[in-house]
């Protein structure tokens, strides 16, 4: 089945939705890169677009509570480039 970069982009989005979904029901919580890259990679994306995808979203479909993205932000050890240069979330929500 091959599928286009619109409906990658959307079953990407739904991806992240039922992800979010389920670790923020009880509030704010952690979203690993790894979490995303491995959905991303599930849909033919490279770790790279995948985190581009996901940081896309932000303010559309997640946010974080600190008022500053850094702020809820763990680096990357490995100090990759962006957009590949985080770790983790710590706050993120569904919106």
């Amino acid at each position: 089945m091959i599928v286009d970069a619109a409906q990658r982009q959307v079953r990407f989005q739904e991806e992240i939705w039922k992800l979010l979904a389920k670790k923020t029901r009880w509030g704010p919580t952690e979203i690993l890169r790894a979490e995303v890259e491995v959905i991303g990679a599930s849909l033919g994306l490279t770790e790279e677009e995948a985190c581009s995808e996901f940081l896309a979203l932000r303010g559309l479909l997640w946010d974080v509570r600190s008022a500053y993205l850094f702020d809820s932000t763990i680096p990357s050890a490995k100090g990759e480039d962006p957009p590949r240069n985080w770790f983790a979330f710590t706050d993120a929500y569904l919106l």
